[in-house]
């Protein structure tokens, strides 16, 4: 829940030393990281899910694992759409869509998934 905490903080921040840009572009990526930190230890804690030899094959394994169950399959989507954003706001120069929209639906989507599980 920390790692939400400070996506929302990050998300209503507003400076003269960097960009409301800047900020919901991490506060996006931090909210993608608290949604799949809380599931995927969630899930092989409870040994609902092994975890794969090679880590980053886990983003995309936990989304298939969420799918497969049909209560869980709406996680499954939040997940996807978390990962999509927080790789535009990482890799791409320049964002596609509405960054303070995305942000605040990061936001939702993250606290949801955590909920959610708890």
């Amino acid at each position: 829940m920390d790692c939400l905490n400070v996506a929302q903080f990050l998300g209503g921040q507003t400076s003269s030393t960097y960009t409301p840009e800047s900020a919901q572009r991490a506060a996006i990526s931090r909210a993608y990281f608290a949604a799949y930190g809380h599931a995927f230890h969630h899930e092989v804690e409870g040994k609902r899910y092994c975890s794969e030899k090679n880590a980053a094959n886990n983003h995309r394994g936990l989304r298939v694992h969420f799918a497969k169950k049909i209560k869980e399959q709406k996680i499954a989507s939040e997940l996807e759409d978390l990962r999509n954003w927080r790789n535009q706001c990482d890799y791409d120069k320049v964002f596609v869509g509405d960054l303070p929209k995305n942000t605040e639906e990061a936001l939702k989507k993250a606290k949801h998934i955590i909920e959610y599980l708890i």
